[in-house]
């Protein structure tokens, strides 16, 4: 992003994501990580109320990318939940339900893309930041059909990415770029 503002904003939301992504694995039973996502959703009920922002370091650049950006705590609620199921790692019973879970994953890209496009259709980055949740995930072990179909699932969604995100503006395009280095693991 060539706007420096805009960069920080962006940086703020990945911080933010990488944050709640943290939450799962710091701790050691799921009732310790519901109230540490209670945290974040209050903390960004805050800032959309126009108060005090908290004292932690992503949260503070948030709160300036969300005043900055006319972003709200409603948009970025789905990362919340999208990161607090992984609390309780109930099995996927096919690839539809894992599809269902990664739509909580484009929420952040959806804001950066706003963030730096504000008259973007954020919808062409989804694929990507589904692809990127995916190579990330630590889903195999809930997975009850054959985890071997992950693989193809991943690459029907990078394909799609690819595909997707020639439509978004140069000037959105930044939002998602991370996601052409995604690779699963394994």
């Amino acid at each position: 992003a060539a706007d420096a503002e805009a960069r920080e904003d962006l940086i703020a939301l990945y911080a933010f994501d990488r944050e709640l992504a943290r939450i799962p694995h710091s701790v050691s039973e799921p009732l310790a990580g519901e109230i540490r996502f209670a945290w974040w959703r209050e903390a960004l009920a805050e800032i959309d109320a126009g108060g005090r922002v908290r004292s932690h370091p992503a949260l503070q650049a948030l709160g300036e990318a969300i005043r900055r950006g006319g972003m709200t705590a409603a948009e970025l609620e789905p990362a919340i939940e999208f990161q607090a199921a992984r609390l309780y790692p109930e099995p996927f019973a096919d690839e539809a339900a894992v599809l269902a879970w990664l739509e909580g994953a484009t929420a952040v890209a959806r804001a950066a893309v706003r963030r730096l496009d504000p008259a973007a259709d954020p919808a062409p980055t989804d694929a990507a930041a589904m692809a990127w949740a995916l190579a990330r995930s630590d889903v195999e072990g809930r997975i009850a059909f054959d985890p071997g179909r992950l693989d193809g699932m991943f690459e029907a969604l990078k394909a799609k990415a690819r595909a997707s995100v020639r439509g978004l503006s140069p000037a959105a395009f930044p939002a998602v770029a991370h996601a052409a280095l995604a690779a699963r693991r394994g």
